[in-house]
């Protein structure tokens, strides 16, 4: 339940994609972040944990503090969500 945060694009997939992204990103100045909720392989797959459940609402606090921090009145911003995003195993 532990978030990481950190620069560019978080796909575990370091294909073209993720590059091609990336280089896009930088030659137009747009600022890339990343929020990470880490969690084990028995934790993706089983029923959502208390801690699980807490970090996600940590990221969303983040998120729209990303948001109010970076955009401006009448800009826009992406909001993506990998990976598994929504892979949490339900009961």
């Amino acid at each position: 339940g532990k978030m990481a945060e950190g620069a560019g694009v978080a796909m575990g997939d370091p294909g073209p994609e993720k590059i091609r992204i990336e280089r896009v990103a930088a030659r137009r100045g747009i600022p890339l972040h990343a929020l990470v909720i880490k969690m084990g392989l028995e934790e993706s797959i089983q029923t959502m944990t208390k801690e699980l459940a807490d970090a996600a609402e940590r990221a969303v606090e983040r998120v729209l503090s990303l948001v109010k921090s970076y955009v401006k009145p009448g800009s826009a911003a992406i909001i993506v969500g990998v990976g598994n995003t929504v892979g949490v195993g339900q009961p």
